[in-house]
């Protein structure tokens, strides 16, 4: 177990090994730009990533950082600006996505929200334009739409309202004016226009 140098690994379905004596790889890497400045850092334990991984920008500040378990993406990942602002806030179990997910502008507004469970989008997500004002909602279940989809304008008034269930288009859909007012509606059944 040490520390050495990504190059002298080699990636072979999936195990790392060690050029150097040709074993699986436990221990540690650290690399370096040609500045001498630390560009990533990360761990191994019999030939898979396994632990902290750190990736870092020219000037220092981190660019990526998350966690591996025997070779899967694990726990909380979180990618940054060059300037340090948080840009990506993503949770994985077992190398699948799996829990709340985030986007953030360079502003530092959220941009979007939602979750997953076993790889599918579940339950509510949202999004936001730059100014932190809810652009539109949708549900989930198992990855599909399933619920009511809204749309809402740049003033936070609501444009548009869909039902979803098991993925096809399900109950009354409304389309509304600048005002509020609803303009339009279609009722749908099992993805069948029904007026």
């Amino acid at each position: 177990m040490g520390t050495t140098s990504s190059n002298t690994l080699v990636e072979k379905k999936g195990f790392y090994f060690n050029t150097l004596n040709g074993l699986l790889y436990t221990g540690s890497t650290t690399d370096f730009f040609t500045n001498g400045v630390i560009s990533a850092t990360k761990s191994y334990k019999n030939g898979k990533q396994n632990g902290k991984a750190i990736c870092y920008w020219r000037n220092t500040k981190i660019n990526w950082r998350g966690c591996y378990k025997n070779g899967d993406l694990n726990g909380v990942w979180e990618w940054f600006q060059e300037d340090g602002n948080l840009i990506k806030k993503q949770n994985y179990k077992n190398g699948q996505r799996d829990g709340l997910w985030e986007q953030f502008y360079p502003t530092k507004t959220l941009k979007s929200k939602g979750y997953y469970q076993d790889d599918e989008r579940t339950g509510l997500w949202e999004w936001f334009n730059n100014c932190g004002d809810l652009e539109r909602r949708q549900n989930y279940k198992k990855g599909e739409a399933d619920g009511i989809w809204e749309w809402y304008d740049k003033n936070g008034g609501i444009e548009k309202n869909e039902v979803w269930r098991d993925k096809k288009q399900n109950g009354v859909w409304e389309w509304y004016d600048k005002n509020g007012k609803i303009e339009k509606k279609e009722t749908y059944k099992d993805g069948i226009k029904m007026d």
